[in-house]
């Protein structure tokens, strides 16, 4: 089987131990949660309006057509905005008992009907970072069709992030399970991992079946690597942590929507991937793997696309695959662009970055939707490869809220 290449990207050192191979831990009991609340977001919950500070809050549904189950004990203490990271958006602040759990799943009978398969990840609210959508909504649309091929999506492109990959090292046989439980409802006739060949130093070397049946493919990737690239009519792409949170919905007693995150950096002292509840503040992550010492820079998210934050008590929510955790804040010192032309080269959008760079600094709005710099993805491949260390990423993301927003000076 062939896979398709991006043209462009770029060929990063990997950095995946020691997390990727080691056990995923996981932390169930949370002090603090902090849920989106905004009923105009296209987030992931929001408490009953009428809620008052000091009384329990119950789950209701999403956007995506979930319900997100909370703790039973959880008291809503207020509400709160993380602006640096999430901008205008309300959340509210969840007091979480000690020892408390969350509110119970659904029980089903084994081997499970396709009924109950759907209606658990959907109880569970299970997101699928490939494509970033929930996964009975995927299972369901394939039911449908004539599944031909089921890849299980083990690549993680970007340093330090390991959370697709580590389930073939960490957690076969659950692994397993989820891609058991997946095709019952898809019939995929062909199965098939798909891991990076480079998963940088020290790693295990990849398995060549899993299961005994199962192959597994290595590609050759380039960042950013697009799982929906890989999807058609006839082949569903399944990122292996949504498979395993599949199986765990029914082997594990919590409920709660969660998501896995690398916990790495040279501030870590046992790096590892570590299954936390949607909500849990950042400060809590890195007490339950722990610290060596006090970090100066904390980027939640990918290690090219996160945010160096600052205020820790910043939630996680779906997407966040990354904690990262370092001794050193990088500042490096910038020049004048000297015309090299590699951020057009590298960017997968094809779009030419310095000239939306320098649009943007004239604030020239009518040259920077002509450079349709709607277009780009906030990859950071542009930032990463520029010798002048322009802030070129940052720069494209101002300028794309700015157009959106309709914000320009008067002088324009």
């Amino acid at each position: 089987m062939t896979f398709p290449k991006a043209p462009k990207g770029l060929r990063l050192t990997q950095t995946k131990e020691p997390a990727l191979s080691r056990p995923v831990k996981t932390l169930t009991a949370p002090k603090m949660l902090y849920l989106p609340a905004r009923e105009d977001d296209k987030l992931y919950v929001q408490p009953k309006k009428a809620a008052l500070a000091g009384m329990p809050i119950y789950p209701t549904d999403s956007h995506f057509g979930v319900s997100f189950p909370v703790y039973r004990d959880s008291v809503l203490t207020g509400f709160r905005t993380f602006p640096d990271t999430y901008h205008d958006v309300s959340f509210a602040s969840l007091a979480c008992t000690e020892g408390g759990s969350f509110t119970s799943i659904p029980e089903c009978e084994m081997p499970p009907a396709p009924e109950d398969i759907l209606g658990l990840s959907r109880a569970c609210a299970i997101w699928d970072n490939c494509d970033h959508t929930p996964l009975h909504k995927k299972l369901a649309r394939y039911m449908e069709e004539t599944v031909q091929t089921l890849i299980v999506y083990g690549i993680d492109d970007q340093p330090y992030i390991s959370v697709n990959s580590s389930p073939v090292f960490a957690e076969p046989e659950l692994l397993l399970k989820g891609i058991e439980l997946a095709n019952q409802l898809i019939g995929a006739a062909n199965i098939r991992i798909l891991l990076p060949k480079d998963l940088g130093e020290d790693a295990p070397k990849s398995p060549k079946k899993l299961g005994g049946d199962i192959p597994v493919s290595t590609l050759r990737v380039r960042y950013p690597h697009r799982a929906t690239a890989l999807a058609n009519e006839t082949t569903v792409v399944i990122s292996a942590e949504a498979l395993v949170r599949l199986a765990l919905a029914f082997s594990w007693d919590a409920g709660g929507m969660m998501t896995t995150v690398s916990v790495m950096g040279d501030c870590v002292s046992e790096p590892c991937n570590v299954r936390v509840p949607v909500g849990t503040p950042v400060e809590e992550v890195l007490e339950f793997a722990g610290l060596s010492e006090e970090p100066r820079a904390v980027i939640l998210g990918g290690s090219l696309t996160g945010s160096v934050i600052t205020d820790l008590a910043t939630p996680i929510l779906p997407g966040m695959r990354g904690v990262l955790a370092f001794r050193k804040a990088k500042s490096p010192r910038q020049y004048d662009c000297i015309g090299c032309g590699k951020c057009i080269q590298v960017c997968p959008q094809n779009l030419m970055p310095v000239y939306i760079y320098k649009a943007y600094q004239g604030n020239n709005k009518d040259e920077m939707k002509r450079l349709k710099v709607l277009a780009c993805t906030d990859c950071g491949c542009c930032s990463y490869i520029c010798p002048s260390n322009l802030e070129l990423t940052n720069t494209l993301k101002q300028t794309k809220r700015l157009i959106k927003e309709d914000v320009f000076d008067e002088a324009d």
